[in-house]
């Protein structure tokens, strides 16, 4: 029963961390079409970010179920 708690408290830590980097390409994104990039990334670290994001929704979503 133990262990089944840990696997979720680190869902949800998953699910948190994922939140954290959609909320980040998001924002950067908006400020960029305001001509106002807060910082910039190259193509390759733009896809990196979003497979970063979406593993980790899906390792979540695994260890939640």
């Amino acid at each position: 029963m133990q262990t089944t708690d840990k696997r979720r408290r680190w869902g949800w830590g998953l699910i948190a961390l994922s939140a954290l980097l959609m909320a980040i390409f998001i924002a950067r994104l908006a400020l960029e079409s305001w001509n106002m990039p807060l910082f910039t990334l190259s193509p390759a670290a733009e896809a990196t970010l979003l497979v970063a994001t979406v593993a980790c929704f899906i390792t979540a979503c695994i260890r939640l179920e």
